[in-house]
């Protein structure tokens, strides 16, 4: 997981981490643990998804971007249906910022300005132009036979 309770709790503030995980029980005066562990393990999951096609998860250096990332996915999930607008916004631009690092636009820097180095590539295999090849294309001979012959230029 990339954020603990307490670190939820310091950024989102004890009082309304009590009744966004006590949203059944609104007289509750502590934290529902095992509700906040799960919003905060499903939020890292789907950073884990993101991030797993560009970098080897999970991450052994955590930004603190990622974190609040984080932070503001759990938040959003235990709001369920009642997020008000702000935690709706919080959640799209956490969700924007991840798909930036899906794509290469964005990268995972650590707070030394070190940028943690992309998994490797699981197919290596290339054409005669250096282009990747897909399972397809890899296990049908035919085909690749076929490909490489056509005079494209």
């Amino acid at each position: 997981m990339y954020v603990t309770t307490e670190e939820f709790e310091q950024q989102v503030g004890t009082n309304e981490t009590i009744e966004l995980t006590n949203l059944d029980s609104p007289d509750a005066d502590s934290i529902n643990l095992p509700r906040l562990e799960l919003a905060i393990k499903e939020a890292s999951s789907e950073i884990n998804g993101y991030l797993a096609t560009r970098y080897s998860i999970p991450l052994t250096s955590v930004p603190s971007y990622i974190k609040t990332y984080c932070i503001d996915i759990a938040w959003y999930r235990l709001a369920q249906n009642n997020a008000p607008e702000a935690y709706s916004e919080r959640y799209k631009n956490a969700i924007a910022r991840l798909k930036d690092i899906e794509k290469g636009v964005m990268l995972i820097v650590d707070e030394n300005g070190i940028a943690a180095s992309p998994r490797q590539e699981q197919n290596s295999l290339v054409d005669n132009r250096g282009f990747p090849l897909d399972d397809w294309t890899v296990h049908s001979g035919e085909c690749k036979t076929n490909f490489e012959n056509l005079n494209l230029y």
